[in-house]
């Protein structure tokens, strides 16, 4: 079935970041950003294909530089990279106060998240790749890129770089053991989906020979592209780029799908625009489901899957002379 059309939501001049996120009340989109009176939080829901603001309300919170949030259970958890006194903070609200229009604040504090011991002694940055910076956090504690893991999770788990391009896990899961992430090197922007007992890991793989992501966030305005590659910790690292024929990505986004499957959507630079491919992970076997051409300069993408098997939702980040604009689209994806 062909994507319906982009349909713009909001116009910003600086995009901090962007989750959706579905419940009772329907299905919604939380977005950080940056005016001249400082940092903001809007939260829009979906009416009839149509994104209606519901919330908006300044935050007093230093957030610098990635975050992402989650709907776990009631609660509405925000990860936020911070590496100052911790790597990461954990943020909640309850999920009907922050979508209703009369709330007034929004996100407490919950945790905060760091490398064991042990995984910071494992962390190794040359003297060529450090930075300078004024924080009480070690360089090799820094964490970067984090991401809450999708799909079977009962508590906030979260997975992100570590300086020298590793992939890191961190929580617990139902008050058990921490959790430890496959060893994982030359890994940017990592992203997880559970399914059952299995760690579904996506990652990039720029072409350096090494990856450090201090130096190649796309906050400091760099678009890098990489090899998709995936890991479950119980086969060898899987290049879908290669082994697809798909060529490097720009973004991608990780996420469960239906009947156990786990999706992939990723964002490919063409001549003109944009390439978005879809692909299934089933039965341990990845696919390519479909491929579309947009004529925008995309440079992020939130997906969630909708109620018919094969429906996504999905809102792009397209840059544009004065910064960007988030773009609606609905896409059903035959299988």
């Amino acid at each position: 079935m062909p994507p319906h059309e982009l349909r713009q939501i909001a116009s910003l001049d600086d995009l901090v970041g962007y989750w959706q996120f579905n419940g009772a009340a329907g299905r919604h989109l939380a977005v950080v950003d940056r005016d001249e009176a400082g940092k903001r939080l809007r939260v829009f829901t979906l009416l009839e294909d149509r994104w209606r603001r519901v919330r908006e309300l300044p935050l007093s919170e230093p957030w610098a530089k990635a975050l992402d949030g989650r709907l776990v259970g009631d609660t509405v958890v925000l990860c936020v990279e911070v590496n100052d006194y911790h790597a990461v903070r954990l943020l909640a609200e309850e999920y009907g106060h922050l979508v209703r229009e009369d709330s007034a604040d929004a996100f407490a504090p919950r945790a905060d998240l760091d490398l064991a011991p042990d995984e910071q002694q494992r962390v190794e940055v040359p003297v060529s790749h450090l930075w300078n910076a004024a924080t009480p956090l070690a360089l090799s504690a820094w964490l970067f890129s984090p991401r809450l893991v999708r799909g079977d999770v009962r508590e906030a788990l979260v997975i992100a770089s570590t300086a020298d391009g590793q992939v890191a896990l961190l929580g617990r899961e139902g008050g058990g053991a921490v959790l430890r992430a496959p060893q994982i090197r030359r890994a940017l922007e990592p992203q997880a989906v559970r399914v059952g007992e299995a760690l579904i890991v996506a990652f990039q793989r720029p072409a350096q020979d090494d990856v450090y992501p201090f130096w190649l966030a796309p906050r400091h305005g760099k678009f890098v592209t990489g090899d998709l590659v995936v890991s479950d910790g119980t086969q060898p690292e899987l290049n879908l780029s290669a082994v697809l024929g798909i060529g490097p990505v720009v973004r991608f986004a990780l996420a469960p799908g239906w009947q156990g499957g786990v999706w992939l959507l990723a964002l490919i630079d063409a001549p003109v625009g944009t390439d978005v491919v879809a692909l299934e992970r089933a039965h341990g076997t990845w696919t390519v489901r479909a491929r579309q051409s947009l004529d925008r300069e995309l440079r992020d993408l939130s997906v969630e899957a909708g109620p018919g098997e094969g429906e996504w939702h999905i809102v792009y980040a397209a840059a544009t002379p004065e910064g960007s604009t988030l773009e609606y689209q609905a896409w059903r994806i035959a299988r």
